[in-house]
């Protein structure tokens, strides 16, 4: 697994890019405060989205957002930009919004977060690292399934997909958008 780290307040930092140390992202982490209420949320989850594209593997990505859920960017990326690089990308997002702050904000995030396959958990401080670990299952609790078709033809449509375990009895269906392909190279 790595970690990418990235700081957002009227600008964007990369703080890690997941090549670090354990004492190194000790450091980096520990050097976080929130100096700022003005913040660019969404233009850093396209960085971010833009990020993982640039690690080339096939490897499950997801976004972990700490946010109290408000954007101040003008001219810069929108929620629904955001929305569409990460759908695109199959990157569902984990937001943790922060208690006590603007409601409406926090909806809008919450909504934000389960339109990509996520979820919104609200928390305090001292709630952080149970929030975390709660994420940390429902990711590890995913199912990631890879399905191929007899020819590269999307509809842009949301279809029902059905999967049946066999061996266990489970059986989940989900309403996907087909909107990927691969190259016909044939």
């Amino acid at each position: 697994d790595k970690v990418i780290l990235l700081s957002f307040r009227e600008e964007v930092t990369t703080l890690l890019t997941g090549d670090e140390t354990y004492e190194q992202r000790k450091e980096a982490i520990s050097k976080l405060h929130n100096k700022d209420n003005k913040t660019l949320l969404f233009e850093a989850i396209m960085q971010t989205a833009d990020m993982a594209d640039a690690l080339k593997n096939n490897h499950r990505k997801v976004v972990i957002v700490i946010s109290d859920g408000e954007d101040f960017a003008v001219g810069t990326s929108t929620s629904e930009e955001a929305k569409a690089a990460l759908n695109v990308r199959n990157m569902p997002v984990y937001a943790m919004g922060i208690k006590d702050t603007n409601m409406d904000n926090l909806n809008q995030f919450g909504e934000f977060a389960r339109s990509l396959g996520g979820n919104l958990s609200l928390f305090s401080a001292s709630e952080t690292t149970d929030v975390l670990f709660d994420i940390k299952d429902a990711i590890s609790n995913t199912w990631v399934v890879t399905l191929k078709a007899d020819n590269n033809c999307v509809n842009n449509q949301l279809n029902t997909v059905k999967l049946d375990v066999l061996s266990t009895g489970i059986s989940r269906r989900k309403e996907v958008m087909l909107s990927q392909y691969e190259k016909d190279t044939e």
